[in-house]
């Protein structure tokens, strides 16, 4: 691998980013969408995503403070669920598992010759199949949007990004908001 999100300077570089670009976030349009915002939310998605391999890295190294795991955890998932909120996950899951589920009885039934499911047999299942996955998925879908919303939220979003600066800062300097607090 050529770096590794777990040593210096790379905890300190992406809470410094992700800090940034949330505090952008938070300040830029409030009412209205920006360039300047859409650049931000399109960066932070990116930020977002790495900063939460980051914070299991760091978790799993063991050689990190808590508050640099669960600053980089927290708002690497505000940053990413900004996004990710709006896309319907139980939808396309709940469609691929019938259609899956539908290929797959028809495969079976080709290969078999039973003649117990016909194609109308066939479509009822893939529905069910659908019906099932798509309340399964979406209750949890619910649960993670809900929690995206308040990790994502503009206010949310800027006591994180103040937080990651100061835990960036912290870090250059040797200490953290752990160390500090006790």
């Amino acid at each position: 691998m050529a770096f590794d999100l777990t040593v210096s300077p790379m905890p300190e570089l992406l809470l410094l980013l992700g800090g940034l670009i949330a505090l952008v976030i938070a300040f830029v349009g409030k009412n209205k969408k920006t360039v300047i915002d859409n650049i931000a939310v399109f960066l932070g998605f990116f930020v977002g995503i790495v900063m939460i391999v980051e914070a299991i890295l760091l978790y799993n190294s063991g050689n990190s403070t808590g508050s640099t795991i669960w600053i980089s955890a927290i708002l690497g998932f505000g940053l990413f669920m900004r996004v990710f909120r709006k896309v319907k996950v139980a939808l396309i899951l709940a469609l691929v598992a019938a259609l899956v589920t539908g290929i797959g009885l028809y495969l079976l039934e080709k290969s078999a010759h039973t003649g117990f499911l016909s194609p109308i047999v066939i479509l009822i299942i893939a529905m069910v199949v659908m019906a099932l996955v798509y309340v399964l998925i979406g209750v949890a879908e619910f649960l993670a949007d809900l929690a995206g919303a308040v990790a994502s939220w503009r206010p949310v979003l800027f006591v994180l990004g103040s937080l990651a600066l100061v835990e960036a800062a912290l870090l250059f300097s040797g200490s953290s908001l752990s160390a500090i607090i006790g």
